[in-house]
């Protein structure tokens, strides 16, 4: 199975996912594999309550699929979705279950579930960590770590991609990735298969983790080793705080003083966005962007969005540029200048962003709200609570940076998806669920 994404195509895809499901059991299989009916390829999955539309394509071409959950202590409980039958499956730590999705009455597509495990500390280590806040030489968000024992690696912190990456200089760094597997990486400018290796240690400060999947990008596309996505926290809290230069990861979401808003974090697939109003001449719209730390801009719309409000009528045209994500193709996007942008509740004026023309529908890029906006604030991702929690800051009135391309956030982050499932066998195709923008 793979992942798909799409934010134009959220709303609908959370429709099927509420809708009622016929009342019918799961059809009995003769070895005993609990097995869900399907009409279509495309499912939703509900993980302990959070919906995830579209979140898994059926592919009868992969032998025995395996869909990762986030980071969990405990059970799982999750709810797989077509248009005609659900099948709620639990599965505990180290203990992977199988089943299998019939398609039409007749194609039977076997996977498997298997718990991910996220960071813990070292044995005595108590309270919220710490980590330096670091800029790379365009100006993306980066932290330490170590892979497998490496030496230090300098990695892209993106909160608009789900897991590792490795970059040319950062397999160098390790010492090289025997890989296991492959990657279907849906990326801007088009999908490409890629390595992978399913299982690492991960280390970022005292925090550790075992068995993390890490995809393999040949080439050098950024002035980083890699990047490190949001679900190896999806069981904490993160807190970027710009003014002291510091990200925590706590265990909850602490106690804030007044001003700080809260907005629910809204899901597609793997991958999180948050609700905010764009203002042009023609009328104000509400756009679910994906909380995007790899893109180093303001904002970027999407060609379905672009569409929608009309543009470029209604705001100030300031020219074109290229972007580039992880496909062969490059995007092409227009710069322009809006009458405000509002975050929970704060409003930004005057505010450049990028846009792909409405007509550009063969694009591969979602709507994504970049660091040039989020630096102007000290907020929250409460992966446990499902929200964003935000204040400004004191450089909400800052000029906004130019440079900022829009189209290359962080070049994986951009995609609409990471479509991975790591299967197996000889010969299977290995992908690892993990959306990325």
């Amino acid at each position: 199975m793979t992942m798909r994404h799409g934010i134009a195509t959220a709303c609908g895809l959370l429709l099927l996912m509420l809708a009622p499901v016929p009342a019918r059991s799961a059809v009995p299989d003769t070895s005993g594999v609990p097995t869900l009916r399907s009409g279509v390829r495309v499912l939703d999955v509900r993980e302990n309550g959070i919906v995830r539309p579209a979140d898994w394509t059926v592919d009868p071409s992969i032998a025995l699929d395996e869909y990762r959950t986030g980071p969990v202590a405990g059970p799982a409980r999750l709810t797989f979705v077509s248009d005609v039958d659900s099948l709620t499956i639990e599965v505990e730590p180290g203990h992977p279950r199988e089943f299998a999705v019939l398609l039409g009455d007749s194609v039977r597509c076997m996977a498997r579930i298997v718990c991910q495990a996220g960071l813990t500390r070292a044995p005595g280590g108590t309270g919220p960590v710490e980590l330096p806040l670091r800029w790379s030489r365009n100006r993306k968000l980066t932290i330490r770590a170590r892979i497998n024992g490496s030496p230090e690696l300098n990695l892209l912190f993106d909160s608009g991609a789900a897991d590792l990456t490795l970059y040319r200089s950062g397999v160098k760094k390790v010492g090289g990735i025997e890989t296991d597997g492959e990657v279907l990486n849906h990326a801007s400018g088009g999908s490409t298969v890629r390595r992978v290796r399913r299982s690492n240690t991960l280390e970022i400060g005292p925090l550790r983790g075992e068995g993390i999947p890490v995809m393999v990008v040949e080439s050098q596309p950024e002035p980083v080793d890699g990047i490190v996505g949001f679900r190896m926290f999806a069981d904490r809290t993160l807190e970027f705080d710009f003014e002291r230069e510091k990200i925590v990861v706590h265990d909850s979401l602490p106690a804030l003083p007044a001003g700080f808003t809260s907005l629910p974090l809204l899901w597609s697939g793997t991958l999180h966005s948050v609700n905010a109003r764009v203002q042009t001449e023609r009328g104000t719209f509400d756009v679910p962007f994906v909380m995007d730390t790899g893109l180093n801009g303001t904002f970027n719309l999407g060609a379905a969005t672009s569409g929608r409000l009309g543009l470029p009528e209604g705001v100030k045209a300031l020219g074109w540029s290229k972007g580039k994500g992880l496909g062969e193709n490059k995007l092409r996007l227009q710069r322009l200048r809006f009458r405000a942008l509002e975050l929970g509740g704060t409003r930004l004026s005057e505010i450049p962003g990028f846009a792909l023309a409405a007509s550009d529908t063969g694009a591969v890029m979602g709507d994504l709200l970049g660091m040039e906006v989020l630096r102007r604030f000290r907020f929250f991702l409460d992966y446990r609570g499902n929200a964003l929690v935000l204040a400004p800051n004191r450089d909400l009135g800052e000029h906004y940076r130019r440079g900022g391309r829009g189209g290359s956030g962080s070049n994986v982050a951009i995609t609409i998806a990471i479509l991975v499932a790591l299967g197996a066998g000889e010969g299977a195709r290995r992908k690892r669920r993990g959306g990325q923008l």
